[in-house]
């Protein structure tokens, strides 16, 4: 996904308006991150990585979702549960 079609999708995403090549790399990071976790979706360090780049672009819902589903599949998880 390029920034000019997550404005399509998002246009009032300051986050993206205003980082530029910053929020191209957590942009590619997510995607990356994305297609792993379609094979494999119970990997909790693409989830914990979506999660922590979620929370550094201001998107707290969708980090808290990666962060719950890590969570159900390591409930014990001390690193996340300190979070």
């Amino acid at each position: 996904m390029d920034l000019s079609n997550l404005l399509v999708i998002e246009p009032n995403n300051v986050y993206v308006k205003n980082s530029g090549k910053r929020s191209i790399y957590y942009i590619t990071s997510l995607e990356g991150s994305i297609i792993y976790l379609k094979k494999d979706p119970t990997n909790v360090y693409k989830l914990r990585q979506c999660s922590e780049t979620f929370y550094i672009m201001k998107r707290y819902e969708d980090s808290l979702v990666d962060l719950s589903r890590l969570l159900e599949i390591q409930p014990d998880n001390v690193w996340e549960l300190r979070l």
